[in-house]
């Protein structure tokens, strides 16, 4: 794998030898239902990604979401905790979906 600044980089592109070229969309909300609890008992993750070829033609897209929570008892010592469960989450739907598309193997 290798980050590619961007996907117009053709010189970037050739030099890595990408046959693939994931595009991201990154999308993030968090919370808590009560007005005193910081940091957030919910964390929820979206990405979506547009896959092209080398050559810019769109391949096919993949998308994960997931939510992650903890109780205020859970994340005294860690405060990412809700944030790291919905990672995590989202890490392992998306190589899921991945995998699953043809197109993609």
């Amino acid at each position: 794998m290798t980050l590619i600044a961007a996907p117009s980089d053709t010189q970037a592109v050739e030099a890595a030898r990408a046959a693939l070229i994931f595009i991201p969309e990154i999308k993030t909300d968090s919370g808590s239902p009560s007005a005193l609890t910081w940091p957030p008992t919910y964390f929820v993750t979206e990405i979506a990604c547009v896959v092209t070829d080398a050559n810019g033609n769109e391949i096919g897209r993949v998308k994960a979401s997931a939510r992650g929570e903890a109780e205020f008892s859970e994340f005294l010592d860690d405060f990412g905790l809700a944030a790291k469960r919905a990672a995590t989450q989202v890490a392992q739907q998306l190589s899921s979906e991945i995998r699953k598309n043809e197109k993609l193997r």
